[in-house]
C-alpha cells in the first residue's frame, strides 16, 4: 500500500500548537494522500476536505473546534482506508474522546496505520502494541523523517506497515 487516508482532529484541544504540527506534517506528504478527512464533534462522520495548496493549508489551520470523537472518526477512516486500499495515517493529539466507550482506540489488524501525535507529551488512547500501528512524535517533519528512519533502522513495527517505497519517498521529498 503506496497511498494513505489522512484523518485529521480539527477539535479544540488541536488549536494552535496541535493542528501546526499536524499540518507541518501532512502537507509536504500529501502526495501520499489517496483521501483527506477532518473531524471533530460537529464534522461526524470525518468530512473529505483538498489539501493541495497554501490555500487549503490555511482553511485548516482555522478549523478547530468541538470535541474528539476519536474512536468513531477512526471506525470510520478504516473503512475509507479498506474501499481505497490504502494506509491510514492519523493526525491527533489523543485527547479525549466525547462518545467515551472504553476510551481506547483499537484500530484492526488489516489496515497499516501510523498515528502521528501531534501533542508535546505521549498518550495511551491508540493502542500501540498491535504490531501493525506506528506511532510517531509530531513537532516537525524533521521530527517525523528522523522517527521513521529510527523505525527502519531497527525494523521495529515497520515491515506491513510502512512500505520501503513510502519510506524513500519520506526521507527524500520531503
Amino acid at each position: 500500500r503506496e497511498r494513505a487516508v489522512f484523518l485529521i482532529d480539527v477539535s479544540a484541544s488541536m488549536r494552535g500548537g496541535g493542528i501546526k504540527r499536524a499540518l507541518s506534517v501532512a502537507y509536504p506528504l500529501r502526495f501520499i494522500a489517496a483521501e483527506v478527512l477532518v473531524f471533530d464533534s460537529e464534522r461526524m462522520p470525518p468530512q473529505p476536505i483538498e489539501l493541495k495548496n497554501l490555500d487549503d493549508y490555511f482553511k485548516v489551520l482555522w478549523m478547530p473546534s468541538g470535541g474528539t470523537p476519536l474512536e468513531e472518526a477512526v471506525e470510520y477512516a478504516v473503512k475509507e482506508a479498506r474501499k481505497l486500499d490504502a494506509m491510514l495515517w492519523v493526525f491527533t493529539d489523543e485527547m479525549g474522546n466525547i462518545f467515551k466507550r472504553d476510551n481506547i482506540v483499537r484500530i484492526p489488524s488489516d489496515v497499516p496505520t501510523i498515528v502521528f501525535n501531534c501533542s508535546p507529551y505521549p498518550s495511551e488512547h491508540v493502542v500501540k502494541d498491535e504490531g501493525h500501528v506506528v506511532v510517531l512524535p509530531t513537532a516537525s517533519i524533521d521530527t517525523v523523517k528522523a522517527g521513521v528512519a529510527t523505525l527502519q533502522l531497527y525494523k521495529k513495527q515497520t515491515e506491513g506497515v510502512v512500505p520501503e517505497s513510502v519510506v524513500k519517498q519520506i526521507l527524500t521529498e520531503t
